[in-house]
């Protein structure tokens, strides 16, 4: 009864991460510290299923193979709703002891993070490009209406070692 997929395609996760650490001179080897991180990851799949197929032959129009592409909101390996796009922000401040090549220390700050999870009206893992299109007019023409947007945001205390080439 439901559409048969054709093909799925998972991309490979797309990440990335920018952080900076400043350490700020105090008396000797002790330092205080100010750290800023930013980063994101892109997971997305899409796929072809009999829908466009079925609707083609059952209208005689050609333009509804279009409607068997989909963008796939399921993790591949468990099924389970996944977000498609996340950001975090971080920034810290704390106190070290740096050697020049290495330098310990414990910095306390805070996290937020954005989820863009792809919306789903009809909760069937595939967003097709109809779908998509009614969330965006339903919303004023508001592109962000393809996605549920969630975040949290986290306070943290952590300690570290960081030495050339190598941190820990």
């Amino acid at each position: 009864g439901k559409p048969a997929t054709i093909f799925t395609v998972e991309l490979p996760e797309f990440g990335f991460e920018f952080l900076y650490r400043l350490l700020i001179p105090i008396i000797g080897p002790l330092v205080g510290t100010f750290s800023g991180r930013f980063a994101g990851t892109f997971d997305f799949g899409f796929g072809y299923d009999t829908l466009g197929i079925t609707q083609t032959i059952a209208t005689g129009n050609p333009l509804y193979l279009l409607n068997g592409f989909f963008l796939n909101d399921g993790d591949p390996a468990t099924g389970a709703d996944r977000s498609e796009i996340t950001f975090t922000a971080e920034i810290a401040v704390g106190a070290a002891i740096s050697l020049g090549i290495a330098s310990v220390g414990v910095e306390g700050g805070i996290t937020a993070n954005i989820f863009f999870n792809l919306n789903d009206p009809d909760n069937d893992t595939k967003v097709r490009f109809a779908e998509l299109a009614s969330n965006i007019i339903a919303n004023g023409g508001n592109p962000l209406a393809m996605f549920d947007v969630s975040g949290t945001i986290e306070f943290f205390l952590r300690a570290y070692i960081q030495a050339l080439f190598f941190e820990y």
